[in-house]
């Protein structure tokens, strides 16, 4: 994606509904080009695999002190809520 127009002045309406379940990434680059503009395109030609991103699995009394542990950067990834009792 690059650079906005004069007439749009930076603001471009990009339907959120859209960019959640479409999976979208948004790319850019001011002044030079992407290094690895062929393997960008490849990575968005796949579909996204979510599962992998998951770093630990969690129980959902396990959510307070996940997102302390958030607050001073000590979380990796993805932890995803998996028991809920």
């Amino acid at each position: 994606m690059g650079l906005t127009s004069q007439e749009e002045r930076g603001q471009v309406a990009i339907p959120v509904d859209n960019l959640v379940t479409g999976e979208w990434e948004v790319v850019g680059s001011k002044g030079n080009p992407h290094p690895n503009y062929d393997e960008s395109a490849a990575r968005r030609a796949r579909k996204a695999e979510p599962a992998r991103l998951v770093t630990r699995q969690i129980a959902l009394g396990d959510v307070t002190d996940t997102l302390q542990r958030m607050t001073r950067f000590e979380t990796v990834g993805f932890e995803a809520i998996a028991r809920f009792a």
